[in-house]
């Protein structure tokens, strides 16, 4: 049987945050600032639909290359 594991309802105060910083910011590092899973972060941008920026993207690509 799975795991249950309680669920930290997210504040206005962390989801404004979150959709300020979410498109321009590390999802890692957004997660540590707001106490946050990486996997919580992720779905409530993707309940919000949000998405990074296309410049921030391009970052991400030159870093690597």
């Amino acid at each position: 049987m799975a795991k249950k594991t309680a669920v930290n309802i997210w504040t206005k105060a962390e989801l404004n945050k979150l959709k300020k910083e979410y498109s321009k910011t590390d999802t890692q590092a957004l997660a540590k600032k707001l106490g946050r899973t990486l996997e919580a972060v992720r779905f409530q941008a993707k309940k919000h639909g949000l998405k990074k920026t296309k410049s921030y993207m391009q970052s991400l690509y030159k870093a690597a290359s």
